[in-house]
């Protein structure tokens, strides 16, 4: 049995949040992928693989002290040491936004354990020091010349950037601008935001501000985009007041990352919006695993049944005026596709490519004579280095 890790929920998260149906996809797409290799008789004959997950709520304490823990002995804090029979770590998928992967990578590329994330950027020389982190997103820039030629086609030449402060956001700035130069199209403004502190963003000069363009470019994450809306929102509701302007929003957010139907009243008051979203492959078989979840069998998966009570509006146990009763019968195809995709996400596909690349890797490794003995014998991976599990290899 070999061990694959992605950051994600853990028990303590089951009792102090809801969950979001963006999240749960990527984690049964996870599930899904694990076990299609695990069915597949040619892939990794007599190799099972494995999972754990945590999440890491996108603090720094909780990413370095997960990511420690996953190279030291269980209850020992003393990485590179194995000192029990538990099952090596061989890769790691996340983080899932581009901070978390780089704080993830300063620790697990000294150990020289890969790491598939959400990809950060960094120069050539830097790469060395990130000699086995591998990004599975898509890459940036073919987005930003998606913008510019939305900007041509439509000849929209008046054009504002709202992003975070923060190495991110300052990147994204910096490389779209000189484009926007180059192509002629006139910069209102560009503002960056303190996303940790959101809640004393001065609205009324913000505002001020969007008024000059004609076009908004709002990029963030889920996190930073859905709390800018909100205040958004909240301020625009009090003034009554309609705000004509044209928001394109980036793929590094969601729809459905905001709790509906807020995120619906949101994007009314802004007059819809463009989104742009992340290339997905064609995965039918997921679909069908999806349409079979049957939340009163849910096999070990703890988060089924509270996600369908959520999304559904309903209880197993003790329903209310508020609540009705889950039958368990209910049809995902009945979900709008902001609630739930029945179909495989942007942000699920990485996640599925990510599995099978660390799938086919140790494959080239167990096909090419590096395998170890106990490998070769079909029992425990119990030997294998993690450095060996390369999935640029195959």
């Amino acid at each position: 049995m070999s061990r694959l890790l992605q950051l994600a929920p853990d028990q303590d998260w089951l009792a102090r949040t809801r969950i979001i149906s963006k999240n749960y996809q990527q984690f049964l797409a996870l599930m899904f992928a694990v076990r299609e290799v695990n069915k597949d008789p040619v892939l990794l004959l007599n190799i099972t693989l494995g999972f754990h997950i945590y999440d890491n709520h996108k603090l720094e304490r909780r990413i370095f002290l997960f990511s420690l823990s996953l190279l030291s002995t269980r209850g020992q804090m003393v990485p590179g040491y194995k000192c029990d029979q538990r099952e090596p770590l061989l890769s790691v998928i996340g983080g899932l936004n581009s901070r978390s992967s780089r704080l993830m990578a300063s620790i697990f590329s000294i150990f020289k354990v890969s790491q598939l994330g959400v990809g950060f950027e960094v120069s050539q020389r830097d790469r060395r020091v990130y000699p086995s982190f591998f990004r599975i997103n898509p890459k940036e820039f073919p987005q930003y010349e998606g913008l510019v030629q939305l900007f041509l086609y439509f000849q929209w030449n008046w054009v504002g950037l709202v992003a975070p402060e923060d190495d991110i956001g300052e990147h994204f700035i910096s490389i779209l601008m000189p484009i926007l130069k180059e192509k002629e199209i006139c910069l209102a403004f560009s503002n960056l935001f303190i996303s940790d502190n959101i809640a004393k963003l001065d609205l009324n000069s913000l505002l001020k501000i969007l008024l000059k363009a004609e076009v908004v470019i709002l990029f963030g994450d889920f996190r930073n985009v859905s709390f800018f809306l909100s205040h958004l929102y909240d301020d625009l509701l009090s003034r009554k007041s309609p705000f004509w302007k044209v928001w394109l929003i980036t793929s590094h957010w969601t729809f459905g990352a905001i709790r509906y139907p807020y995120s619906l009243r949101v994007l009314k008051l802004l007059h819809g919006a463009l989104h742009f979203r992340d290339h997905a492959g064609d995965v039918p078989e997921f679909s069908r695993f999806l349409l079979s979840l049957d939340p009163l069998k849910p096999q070990g998966d703890v988060f089924l049944p509270l996600w369908w009570q959520r999304v559904f509006n309903c209880r197993f146990h003790k329903p209310t005026r508020s609540y009705k009763q889950c039958t368990g019968k209910e049809n995902l195809q009945n979900l709008p596709s902001y609630v739930f995709e029945t179909s495989m996400t942007g942000e699920s596909y990485n996640i599925y490519n990510a599995v099978y690349a660390v799938a086919h890797a140790l494959h080239a490794m167990h096909g090419s004579g590096m395998r170890p003995a106990m490998m070769r014998l079909g029992k425990r991976i119990s030997n294998v280095p993690s450095w060996q599990v390369i999935p640029g290899t195959f």
